[in-house]
């Protein structure tokens, strides 16, 4: 993380346009959700030494930062690959809370009704999505989507939901899952987080467009890489 910075002040330096002190204080707080902690991001000389935002164009810092964040984001997911099982779910819910957070989703944290588990839930487009998240070796398949289908049929006619894998889905499940169904589920795989966390493609675009393939096509999940 603290590297990460530090590239980002260097290039921030050869670019004309410095990383500044509000910059790495807000980027601190970006990694602190993230459940991480890099103490000499707060040492007082450093910041110090960082010019302040009045001096820097409020357009262009503000790009600075979301870039950035961005960087970190894609840093805790390499984090979390090499966590333990029991750590890496949790890490991961709040890598995807943050994630939401970053676009603007209004995320809320996993919580408990009667007899389940939702592992939160995010605001897009005027729509409520419930997220199922797993991190697992092996694909998703047919039992894990038909869970998030009930979740989500179970609550308002309304309701839909987004399934984020790790590991992808089985092409079993894919087919099984959309024999015969409407959805009002859709999903992203590890390699979708990928592309979004290396900007080739926006979170909202991505949702946005799978949405609406859902919606022409009944497939609920397409890997962002075939969207257009």
């Amino acid at each position: 993380m603290i590297e990460l910075v530090r590239q980002s002040v260097a290039y921030g330096m050869r670019q004309g346009n410095p990383v500044t002190r509000e910059n790495v204080v807000h980027l601190n707080e970006f990694v602190q959700k993230l459940g991480f902690k890099v103490p000499e991001l707060w040492d007082p000389e450093s910041l110090d030494s960082l010019p302040s935002s009045s001096k820097v164009a409020e357009r262009d810092q503000e790009d600075e930062l979301k870039a950035a964040q961005l960087s970190v984001l894609r840093a805790a997911f390499s984090e979390v690959q090499g966590l333990s099982p029991n750590a890496r779910g949790y890490h991961f819910e709040r890598l995807l809370k943050t994630l939401f957070e970053y676009y603007g989703l209004d995320p809320r944290a996993s919580f408990r009704l009667v007899g389940e588990q939702i592992d939160g839930s995010f605001e897009y487009e005027k729509e409520t999505y419930l997220v199922e998240a797993k991190w697992q070796d092996k694909l998703t398949d047919e039992a894990d989507l038909l869970v998030l289908h009930g979740k989500t049929s179970g609550k308002a006619v309304w309701a839909r939901g987004l399934f984020v894998s790790y590991s992808g889905f089985s092409q079993e499940g894919i087919e099984a899952f959309g024999r015969g169904k409407p959805t009002n589920i859709v999903a992203l795989s590890g390699q979708d987080l990928h592309f979004i966390l290396e900007g080739r493609m926006s979170l909202t675009e991505a949702l946005h467009i799978k949405v609406r393939r859902a919606v022409e096509t009944g497939r609920f999940y397409i890997p962002v890489h075939e969207l257009s």
